[in-house]
């Protein structure tokens, strides 16, 4: 193999900047690839490209005749060997017609050397793949503000594929981290994820035209199995993210059921400005914080305004009204009253969206919440639940919900396995790992739930949650001091009442009350969190008539769903109050 092409001089003055492609992005662009594909191309297939080398080892650039020159020798190879992808719109110097004839007449010279290299080739129908991982899409069109469209891509691309139950498909959250990630070669980055294939992509829109290209590669061998290109209306877009699944699906011989096939099928049409509206509230979406989460309620309102039948906006704003009703300004002047708007606008949203697509994912989880925190409704909730996971048996945030409450009902099992699957599928999120974590805790396997904290904190030393669920689980052996010194540094001096529970189990009894006066004084827990630092007091009683009494005011947070199966709770079920509680909280069997 012939070494690296390299050159000692700067570009000719004369060659013009349209003849000049001065980075990997730019050649990559011009050949319709991705940069790991071009970058590979240079050792296998000798691409002609130049480096600057007083400059780093990444400074490259080439020329178009170059480069068109070479893919007139090698484009019969590239686009049919297992490695191959379309011609390149960029190499414009032979046309389609021009270049058959040439192919056709060289066809007899080749037959024997392809056959060869055909046999030696691995396809992908000799290789088993059952997982594989979407990259996040380059956007080739220049336009840094498209980059939300090539990101919504391999949102959709991932989303659809979750679908197929007897596909493992990674995270997009595992999946983002590879973003900008340059030369990563394709096996690292599998093994990385643990996928036996990665998906890679581009996507571009210009006006409503969208294009984009797909390459199906093997992990461990860095194969190029399949590739694809699309050229489409933005109107058509979803029928074309379920066209894209479906061929991966057949690629890799993975078994869509007939079920699975119908929801992949049902893609309707998408009025394109309503469709950028939704991508670029996706994109917001993601950062979660306060100012963009607003910016993404914003577009996702006009989404919907433009076009009423956008189901997975919808489905989007019935999350954000669930789980981020702070980025909405409700007119109510109470917490109570701004929290009930707030369902009562997810309840809208989540019903809208599953009227027009019963395939979206949060609705259903939305739904399944509601029926619980309004009317400890677990049957109902559970029906939702099992529509979820039918409908989406890969998506990440049924399998944590489904964690959450399989736990909460005892069925540690079903929770561990759920929980346990979404780490498998997003190997890099601390989310994740908190989630087992939070599953061992409640079946008290506490040295477990220990390490599965630590993973998460590992991976993100300030995930709050985290600590707290590694500070509760010190505390639920015994280990007080080492608790408060878990939690405390993370609370940024707030008033916490999990910090008074430590407190006071700590027999630091004067700085639990001290905190306790404060947020009397100040109104700042509820019946809730007070009762956590009178449990941790000793005043049992108390505790129990706290807890019935933020049941009667609806102020029950997230985690009174550990009522039955929580250890923290334990002192507590002597209590024939607390006995009834459970009871109303259908939680008694």
């Amino acid at each position: 193999m012939e070494k690296e092409t390299q050159s000692t001089q700067q570009p000719a003055q004369s060659s013009s900047e349209k003849e000049l492609l001065d980075s990997w992005k730019a050649i990559a662009a011009y050949l319709n690839r991705s940069e790991r594909t071009v970058r590979r191309w240079e050792g296998s297939e000798h691409l002609p490209v130049h480096r600057h080398l007083h400059r780093s080892r990444g400074s490259v650039y080439g020329y178009r005749s170059e480069i068109d020159a070479w893919w007139k020798d090698r484009a019969w190879l590239l686009e049919h060997a297992p490695e191959a992808e379309q011609l390149p719109s960029g190499a414009s110097a032979i046309s389609r017609k021009k270049w058959w004839i040439v192919s056709l007449a060289a066809l007899l010279v080749l037959a024997s050397f392809v056959s060869l290299e055909l046999s030696r080739v691995v396809g992908p129908k000799t290789l088993a793949i059952h997982s594989l991982a979407v990259l996040p899409f380059t956007n080739l069109s220049g336009d840094p503000g498209q980059e939300y469209f090539a990101d919504g891509m391999t949102e959709a691309l991932t989303t659809e594929l979750s679908k197929i139950r007897a596909l493992k498909v990674v995270s997009r959250t595992s999946a983002m981290r590879y973003k900008n990630a340059g030369a990563k070669p394709v096996p690292q980055i599998a093994a990385e994820l643990g996928v036996d294939a990665v998906v890679e992509g581009s996507a571009a829109y210009d006006g409503n035209e969208v294009r984009i290209t797909v390459q199906l590669i093997h992990g461990s061998s860095d194969r190029h199995l399949w590739a694809t290109t699309y050229e489409r209306g933005l109107r058509g877009i979803l029928a074309l993210e379920s066209e894209t699944a479906r061929a991966i699906a057949r690629e890799v011989r993975v078994t869509v059921t007939p079920a699975e096939e119908a929801r992949l099928l049902q893609a309707r049409s998408v009025d394109p400005e309503a469709h950028k509206a939704y991508l670029l509230g996706l994109h917001h979406e993601s950062k979660t914080n306060m100012d963009d989460g607003r910016k993404a309620y914003a577009y996702l309102r006009t989404a919907v305004q433009i076009d009423p039948n956008h189901a997975q906006a919808w489905d989007l704003l019935a999350h954000i009204y669930n789980y981020h009703p702070e980025w909405i300004e409700f007119s109510g002047k109470h917490v109570r009253a701004r929290e009930e708007q707030a369902r009562a606008k997810a309840e809208e949203a989540a019903r809208r969206a599953l009227a027009i697509d019963d395939s979206v994912i949060w609705a259903h989880i939305v739904l399944a919440r509601l029926s619980i925190e309004r009317e400890w409704n677990w049957r109902d909730g559970e029906a939702e639940l099992r529509s979820a996971m039918e409908a989406t048996p890969n998506a990440i945030s049924t399998l944590m919900f489904a964690g959450e409450y399989f736990s909460a009902l005892g069925r540690h099992q079903e929770a561990l396995s759920s929980v346990l699957r979404a780490v498998e599928l997003n190997p890099t999120n601390p989310a994740a790992y908190f989630k087992v974590s939070i599953v061992l805790h409640n079946a008290r396997r506490f040295e477990e739930s220990i390490k599965y904290a630590k993973l998460a904190l590992e991976m993100e030393p300030t995930f709050e949650p985290a600590h707290e669920v590694l500070a509760l689980t010190y505390a639920q052996l015994g280990r007080y001091s080492e608790a408060i010194k878990e939690f405390e540094p993370f609370i940024g001096g707030r008033p916490s009442p999990m910090l008074g529970y430590f407190y006071g189990r700590a027999g630091r009894r004067q700085d639990a009350l001290r905190l306790l006066h404060e947020a009397e004084v100040k109104h700042l827990f509820g019946p809730f969190g007070r009762s956590l630092v009178h449990l941790g007091l000793g005043d049992y009683h108390q505790a129990s008539l706290l807890l019935q009494q933020a049941y009667d005011q609806k102020l029950f947070p997230e985690f009174g769903w550990t009522l039955k199966v929580g250890s923290i709770w334990d002192p507590l079920r002597p209590d024939p109050g607390f006995q009834s509680l459970l009871r109303r909280m259908n939680l008694s069997g």
